[in-house]
């Protein structure tokens, strides 16, 4: 098998200062047993959307 490179385009929509790990660890449920899982559900990214946007109000 050979390497296969692939580009991606990433568009940043905004800027946000970052968050204290106490204002997340609640709602991101990234532990699956001894491992860290990487991705995020869609509950737990509209949360931390919505911590965000607290914090920049």
């Amino acid at each position: 098998m050979g390497g296969c490179w692939l580009q991606v385009r990433v568009t940043t929509r905004s800027l946000y200062e970052p968050l204290e790990e106490d204002s997340f660890r609640p709602i991101l449920h990234h532990y699956d047993g001894p491992k860290f899982r990487l991705e995020l559900n869609i509950p737990e990214a509209l949360s931390l959307l919505d911590v965000f946007a607290e914090k920049k109000n």
